[in-house]
């Protein structure tokens, strides 16, 4: 109790969200966002999100990487990116799927990443210690594989603080880490489905405090399931 009174509630329970910008495989980087005329990319729509929009995704395949770097929301006016059905981002072998650095207030929801020669997902603090990337949510994805034979982690957070990563699958990382944090504080990681990486599960490192990893399902890990070397 004391540990979530610290970290705070997540970002986007009870938030009502003040506009809704619309993304499609037919949209076009001159629409405007509505539903008639949807942005054909999350970054397009993200160059546009003020605090307290929800970005929503139609269904189907989006390939390359998407980069939400400086993507910031408020307390209580989160950005939330939005899978509206099936959603695949395919980073069709660029080096992540989703990255960014000094994200504030950011909910990202209900994708399917693959394809990646790297890192899955990329989240960090853009190399200053001061201002970390905070208040972020990863709830609901699927991740099948990441990484291409080097040191390459399905979710990577470095510099990241009050984060919650939340209901996803993930499997098949390759030779990293199914999450790997560095310099990380006070973070919550349950109700998800850690499976079949190649190497190993959550890591907590390079003065990584006050994470709870709590009500998560780890299936056939091969190597250590967690690891805590601060």
């Amino acid at each position: 109790n004391h540990f979530m009174l610290q970290l705070g509630s997540i970002n986007d329970v009870g938030v009502t969200y003040e506009r809704t910008l619309h993304v499609s495989t037919s949209g076009s980087s001159s629409g405007d966002g509505s539903r008639e005329a949807p942005f054909d990319s999350i970054r397009t729509a993200a160059r546009r999100a003020t605090p307290g929009t929800r970005i929503l995704v139609q269904p189907g395949t989006y390939p390359g990487s998407t980069n939400l770097s400086g993507v910031r929301g408020e307390p209580g006016r989160p950005i939330a990116v939005v899978a509206s059905g099936d959603v695949v981002l395919d980073a069709a072998g660029a080096s992540t799927v989703i990255s960014g650095s000094d994200l504030r207030y950011v909910v990202i929801e209900g994708f399917t990443l693959r394809g990646s020669s790297a890192h899955a997902v990329n989240i960090d603090d853009g190399g200053t210690y001061d201002t970390p990337a905070e208040f972020v949510v990863l709830r609901g994805l699927t991740i099948a594989g990441a990484g291409s034979g080097g040191n390459n982690d399905c979710i990577k957070l470095s510099g990241v603080d009050r984060f919650f990563v939340l209901d996803s699958d993930v499997s098949g990382c390759n030779r990293g880490e199914i999450i790997d944090m560095v310099g990380c504080h006070e973070g919550l990681i349950a109700g998800n489905y850690f499976h079949d990486p190649i190497a190993s599960g959550v890591q907590t490192k390079g003065g990584s405090a006050d994470i709870l990893i709590h009500g998560n399902v780890f299936a056939d890990i091969p190597g250590r399931v967690t690891d805590d070397d601060v």
